[in-house]
């Protein structure tokens, strides 16, 4: 389910930034390394913003949220916890 839910997220998320992957790592991960940098999320919160308005760059959470474990990195199990504390409503566990 929250593999179902993450992938419903980021093609909104996708959409959003007009990346036509269903994959956003895919799209924005420069380096390919699997994570995105904050530089590479930077630029995806830019480009949204660029595209669709600073209401889609505003509703990108911050990167200190997604990056959990502060290595500078967004992969995607982080990706997936910050969307299910999201989802309940900013509760944890």
């Amino acid at each position: 389910m929250k593999r179902l839910l993450a992938w419903v997220v980021l093609m909104v998320a996708a959409g959003l930034a007009g990346a036509t992957s269903p994959n956003i790592f895919s799209v924005h991960d420069m380096d390919r390394d699997g994570a995105l940098s904050r530089a590479e999320y930077e630029a995806l919160r830019a480009h949204c913003g660029e595209r669709r308005g600073e209401r889609c760059k505003a509703a990108l959470l911050p990167f200190e949220t997604l990056d959990a474990d502060q290595d500078g990195r967004i992969d995607e199990a982080e990706l997936l916890e910050a969307l299910g504390r999201r989802h309940r409503g900013g509760r944890g566990g």
